[in-house]
């Protein structure tokens, strides 16, 4: 089962961030991290799920590729 970001395609990197950190207060240290992925020119995408993999609030989902 790999960790990943699950969001709407219309939401925005940074909201989907501040919606997984919400639930446990940590709005602002999760979008510090994310800030700092940027600043580092990692992508959007990337530093959304470096950010959230900091803080430990990425969630399983089932891998859907099967087997070779």
């Amino acid at each position: 089962m790999p960790l990943s970001v699950i969001k709407p395609e219309n939401e925005p990197w940074r909201f989907a961030v501040i919606r997984y950190a919400e639930p446990y207060g940590l709005e602002e240290d999760a979008l510090a991290a994310f800030d700092k992925y940027i600043e580092e020119d990692i992508p959007e995408p990337d530093a959304a799920w470096y950010a959230l993999y900091d803080w430990d609030l990425l969630d399983y989902t089932e891998d859907t590729e099967s087997p070779s």
